[in-house]
C-alpha cells in the first residue's frame, strides 16, 4: 500500500506479538521495529483477535508519516514511552482483513 493512502488520524492494524497479561482482559503486547520496539499491556478489544500468545494486529492511529514508514499511537499501557514505528508496507487499514 502507497503512503498516499494513509494520512494522518488514520486507523491502522499493526503486526504485534502478544503474551498473557495480568488480567483476563489484557495482554502484553510487543511491536519490533528497526530502532527499538513499544511493549505495553492492552485491552482485548484492541487487539484484531486475541489469543492468549502468538501473532495478532492491535489498533493504531497514524501520527505522522515519514517516507515509507509510520510513527502511531496505540492504546495501551506503553513500558517504554517511544511511538510505534511501522513499515507503511505492514499495516493495514481498520476496514481491510490481513492475510
Amino acid at each position: 500500500m502507497l503512503n498516499d493512502e494513509f494520512k494522518i488520524g488514520d486507523s491502522i492494524w499493526i503486526p504485534c506479538e502478544v503474551k498473557e497479561g495480568n488480567f483476563s482482559n489484557e495482554r502484553f503486547v510487543h511491536i519490533p521495529f528497526s530502532s527499538g520496539s513499544w511493549d505495553g499491556f492492552v485491552d482485548v478489544t484492541a487487539l484484531m483477535d486475541a489469543p492468549e500468545t502468538g501473532e495478532t494486529y492491535v489498533l493504531g492511529s497514524i501520527m505522522e508519516i515519514i517516507e515509507s514508514e509510520i510513527l502511531a499511537t496505540v492504546p495501551g499501557h506503553a513500558i517504554n514511552a517511544s511511538p510505534v514505528k511501522a513499515s507503511i508496507e505492514k499495516v493495514r487499514p481498520v476496514d481491510s482483513v490481513p492475510s
